[in-house]
């Protein structure tokens, strides 16, 4: 029994000393806020020389170092096994990515005279496009379609392969029957080239995205020499007679492919979309999936994300003069967020960060809880300034008041995006430090920069206990409202928790219900053009997405050995029967 009173005596000594010592700790950061704008006049000019400097110093790593890359690639480390294995197949057998092109015809039959006049002439003007170095078009490598594609029947012992409609137009009704009859003996055309009911027809074009080599020293000499063969280029040092020696040995550097930036889809599909909306193929209903289709789309939602952050920050304006009536209020906050966002970025170029789509998420970051500590601290001295104090007192005491939660604010939120470094892609991990940084520099500069600008310019607000004050109202006075809803929460305490336990409980339960839709199309919203033609590509035609396997026989000809023949047929078997629910149609070599 005594060891139990021992026990509880150490352990109510050991609470009484953290609570003290926690009640010392906020002691002293409170005093400390409260001595800070009044410790930083004196130097007011250093700081703002000191702001200066640093803003020159970030610019300069903006100016020189900055570097955006909106290329798919961000998601992996420079050597994650995706990367090798997609470019090892491009290598092989040029780009997996292209555009498959949906059209229903008005008639409502692909092997109608109209749809088949039509698809003819979209099919050759994509053609002599591509021809176009000048146009997007001119990533189009290869484009299928009915018009040309090769079908292969036996007449006797002569096997005959020959162009669907390209080779002779079917004039008459009954030639385009026979046409369709032959496109329906041919497993390979059914929902590539056309529906299982004839109201869609496909259009596959290949491009060229990914496979282009990265600018190296040979090609950029080689591109600027006007005559290849003008000093013998092709001579290797060699005279007549002298012997040639080939050395087996040496290593044959594998080619790196540059990466391919949004800009990049969005200028090939705009001039994609260019031909296809012409009036003279109003009789097509086209819909296009693809991963330069999907490309194009996030860059249009980048573009949406930026406009968002431009309301963002008209939105912050209007809230501020509301709240102040001052036009320093206003501009104050503005800057030290957008210092603090432009600082991190520019210190982020000179550690050598590469920078993505994510950037426009961390200003809305620094916005948010920027503004916000803003807001707090202005609030505070406006309130203090209103009932009488002075600047000097009124700042002193807004920052005593504010100055913890702040601090507390920034620590969580810093600690937050932090984690996110322990992902492993780079584009997360690129935001999170990022983040992190921009919104310690924006509680530095609310309490290293903002107290000197207030000295400078400040909110002047009529004193309540002055009516012949002739400073401006605030057009919203939020203080009565808070005083009520501080006076609510301290009458109903208990009320509060309890409601809030409820609903943290059912929300606990309605998680374990919750499920991860991996469905590009739902992505976007109900309706949009890429959601409709993915839907619709996996209903009526070959599916929005296809998965390439790539299969690496370590000797040569090896798939010519009937054993990897029948290996790959079995492969091939194994998926269709097994994933037939995502897998519509498979092809190989077997």
């Amino acid at each position: 029994m005594q060891t139990n009173w021992s026990v509880c005596i150490i352990q109510g000594t050991f609470l009484l000393l953290s609570e003290h010592f926690v009640q010392s700790l906020l002691f002293r950061l409170n005093t400390l806020f409260e001595q800070l704008p009044g410790a930083l006049l004196p130097y007011r000019w250093l700081c703002l020389l000191a702001f200066l400097a640093m803003s020159l110093l970030t610019g300069s790593g903006l100016v020189q170092h900055f570097q955006l890359n909106m290329s798919p690639e961000v998601w992996f480390e420079d050597d994650a096994a995706p990367l090798q294995i997609r470019d090892a197949f491009r290598r092989k057998f040029g780009s997996d990515e292209g555009v498959y092109i949906v059209y229903r015809p008005a008639s409502n039959d692909v092997f109608s005279e109209d749809a088949l006049r039509t698809l003819e002439s979209l099919h050759k003007e994509i053609e002599q496009a591509s021809l176009q170095a000048a146009d997007g078009m001119s990533r189009v490598m290869q484009v299928d379609s009915l018009l040309n594609a090769r079908y292969q029947i036996a007449d006797g012992d002569t096997l005959i392969a020959k162009k669907l409609i390209g080779a002779d137009f079917p004039e008459s009704a009954a030639e385009r029957e026979r046409r369709r009859d032959i496109a329906l003996s041919q497993d390979a055309f059914a929902r590539v080239y056309y529906s299982e009911d004839f109201r869609y027809g496909g259009i596959a074009i290949k491009t060229n995205f990914g496979t282009l080599p990265v600018e190296s020293e040979l090609n950029t000499s080689a591109a600027n020499t006007e005559d290849l063969l003008a000093d013998d280029g092709f001579g290797f040092g060699l005279e007549a007679g002298d012997p040639l020696s080939v050395d087996t040995s040496a290593d044959v550097a594998e080619v790196e492919f540059a990466s391919v930036q949004l800009e990049e889809y969005t200028r090939f599909m705009t001039a994609l979309r260019a031909i296809t909306e012409q009036p003279k193929y109003d009789d097509f209903e086209i819909h296009f999936v693809g991963n330069p289709v999907t490309m194009e789309f996030v860059m249009q939602s980048i573009v949406e994300a930026a406009g968002l952050l431009l309301i963002m920050v008209l939105l912050v304006v209007v809230l501020l003069w509301i709240l102040f009536r001052s036009l320093s209020a206003v501009l104050w906050p503005l800057l030290v967020v957008l210092a603090a966002g432009f600082w991190a970025i520019g210190i982020g170029a000179w550690l050598g960060m590469t920078y993505t789509s994510m950037l426009a998420l961390s200003f809305m970051l620094v916005l948010a809880v920027g503004i916000a500590s803003c807001v707090h601290v202005l609030s505070a001295y406006t309130l203090f300034s209103r009932e009488g104090k002075d600047h000097a007192r009124a700042m002193a005491l807004a920052y005593r008041k504010t100055g913890t939660p702040i601090l507390l604010t920034t620590l969580t939120t810093m600690i937050g995006m932090l984690a996110l470094t322990l992902a492993d892609m780079p584009i997360i991990t690129v935001f999170g430090i990022t983040s992190a940084m921009a919104v310690a520099f924006a509680f530095l500069l609310i309490f290293g920069l903002l107290p000197v600008l207030l000295e400078f310019w400040h909110p002047k607000l009529r004193n309540d206990n002055d009516a012949t004050c002739e400073a401006k109202k605030p057009l919203v006075d939020l203080q009565p409202m808070l005083a009520k809803i501080a006076d609510f929460t301290e009458r109903r305490a208990k009320a509060i928790v309890i409601s809030y336990l409820a609903i943290f409980a059912l929300l606990i339960y309605g998680a374990f219900d919750l499920e991860i839709d991996t469905n590009f199309s739902k992505l976007a919203r109900e309706g949009s053009p890429v959601q409709v033609a993915l839907e619709l590509v996996d209903e009526d035609m070959m599916g929005g997405m296809n998965l390439e396997v790539l299969i690496s026989v370590d000797r040569q000809e090896g798939l010519k050995d009937p054993r990897v023949l029948q290996a790959i047929n079995e492969l091939q078997t194994h998926i269709a029967e097994n994933y037939s629910d995502k897998v519509i149609k498979t092809f190989s070599l077997a």
